[in-house]
């Protein structure tokens, strides 16, 4: 009997958290996975998500895709990227109007290759007023 060992599911229902000012490390196992983290968002905070690959020495993971989708249904598409980041690792930032819970969905670009991975959450800090109101 085959059994296919996933580190993370493909969904919602996942048990992979990543908090914000923090990384995980995760593993495409097969081409077409997927693996999503939950992540807990303040409405108005800018938050930045990087994933990276092979190419940024976070893993093995050629060509990373991130995804982050909403909290209102968790299949809403909000922000995607394949490149900004280290070595063109996907990268972005994001600042939601709704407090709540978010799912980025790491991944490779095409569902075409296999490796391990790097994901990691961060706010942007706030920049320094040089005068007062």
């Amino acid at each position: 009997m085959y059994t296919n060992s996933d580190d993370y599911a493909d969904n919602a229902t996942t048990t992979g958290v990543v908090a914000v000012g923090s990384q995980v490390t995760g593993n495409i196992e097969l081409v077409q996975d997927s693996d999503w983290f939950k992540v807990k968002l303040i409405a108005g905070t800018t938050y930045i998500f990087e994933l990276t690959g092979s190419s940024a020495g976070g893993g093995t993971l050629a060509s990373p895709y991130l995804t982050l989708y909403d909290s209102s249904n968790y299949h809403s598409f909000v922000r995607s990227g394949y490149n900004g980041g280290t070595g063109g690792s996907p990268l972005f930032s994001y600042t939601p109007t709704i407090s709540g819970d978010y799912f980025l969905k790491a991944d490779a670009f095409s569902d075409a290759s296999t490796g391990t991975y790097t994901l990691k959450a961060s706010a942007a800090g706030a920049s320094a007023d040089d005068y007062a109101d």
